[in-house]
């Protein structure tokens, strides 16, 4: 059976296709020499490596799942930036104060 692994690589879509064998909770990857297993529930989402494994050969449903993944990543890490951001300028206007008054 094959699994593809879709993933970005140098800012570029890259595709594996992998060899599995089905077990009941998980596919494992054989032609290797350590087996690993990628767990049927994670099939169709991100993984922690930031790839996508499907079932079928759809680049576009690949494309669509990472571009969700890294639009959510984005917005997240700005918002972060953000309340940095203001927790910085906190400080500073504090600091500004107590300049002033010492």
């Amino acid at each position: 059976m094959k699994l593809y692994r879709f993933y970005i690589d140098a800012g570029k879509l890259q595709k594996e296709i992998l060899e599995v064998e089905e077990k009941p909770k998980s596919y494992t990857i054989t032609g290797c020499d350590w087996r690993q297993r990628i767990a049927k529930d994670d099939i169709g989402a991100v993984d922690c490596h930031k790839r996508v494994h499907l079932l079928d050969d759809n680049k576009d449903y690949a494309i669509e799942i990472l571009m969700d993944f890294y639009s959510d990543k984005k917005s997240q890490h700005d918002k972060y930036h953000e309340k940095q951001l203001q927790m910085y300028h906190q400080i500073f206007n504090a600091l500004q104060v107590a300049k002033k008054e010492g």
